[in-house]
């Protein structure tokens, strides 16, 4: 990611400081040990590692460590609020690549759901759209509904689904407007059968780059403003993300 779109604490006003300062969270897999997480057949009763809370859970690490998803993206989630209603970005790539540039960004996890669905209605209004900044937080906050891996256990990406809380925002739908909600369903199938294309494990990454590209390339049709996603969409993870397909993603890059 490009060092000058890297989003210093400094530079947005008031932005919360972690209520775990006392731990230091890893940024992949685990959060409290970094090891290799493992997705659960069924789910089980878990107390959480960092807030102590008890927790149906889809998922441990190898030595048995569970994070709600709350924790997991904590610290992500007020920085979100904060940078994208002071944003003046025009981008939705851009604006994620800003998002996720920042320390309290995890390689995965559900953060990217709620960063989607704030990212869209943000450029919008960058782009002369009108709404709102509770709009924007409103989208956020809907967005922390969707679990962490509801990509594999529901079958509906975070991505897609953060998009459609973005779009929906914007549209002013509800389940009682008949034609605002067979638009918002169009929008998210759109975008799911892109996601679909790719035979692979979790990337957040790749689904959230591949998600606003075709959130640009619709956007124009479904809500008359074209929201652009041109930025750098180079990948410079593969080596932390053990999944990675390498190759066979179209945003991977053989470094030199």
């Amino acid at each position: 990611m490009d060092q000058a779109k890297i989003v210093k604490v400094s530079d947005i006003k008031g932005v919360h400081v972690s209520p775990f300062k006392n731990m230091i969270k890893k940024t992949s897999n685990c959060m409290l040990c970094g090891e290799p997480l493992i997705y659960l057949t069924n789910n089980e009763m878990k107390t959480c590692t960092f807030c102590g809370k008890v927790f149906s859970a889809n998922a441990v690490c190898s030595k048995d460590h569970f994070v709600c998803d709350s924790c997991h993206g904590a610290d992500a989630y007020v920085f979100s609020k904060e940078f994208l209603t002071h944003t003046e970005q025009k981008d939705l790539v851009g604006t994620l690549n800003a998002l996720r540039s920042h320390q309290s960004f995890n390689l995965h996890g559900p953060e990217h759901h709620y960063a989607i669905a704030g990212v869209i209605p943000a450029v919008y209004k960058n782009l002369g759209g009108n709404i709102s900044n509770d709009d924007i937080l409103t989208a956020i906050d809907r967005a922390t509904a969707i679990p962490g891996g509801s990509c594999g256990f529901w079958g509906g990406c975070g991505a897609s689904l953060g998009a459609g809380i973005g779009f929906g925002v914007i549209l002013g739908s509800n389940p009682l407007k008949p034609k605002l909600r067979q638009t918002l369903i169009k929008i998210v199938s759109e975008i799911s059968v892109e996601l679909s294309k790719v035979t692979a494990a979790r990337c957040c990454q790749r689904e959230c780059w591949t998600a606003l590209i075709k959130a640009s390339e619709i956007s124009e049709k479904y809500i008359g403003i074209s929201l652009p996603a041109n930025d750098n969409v180079i990948c410079t993870q593969m080596d932390r993300n053990k999944e990675c397909i390498r190759a066979a993603c179209q945003f991977y890059h053989r470094q030199p």
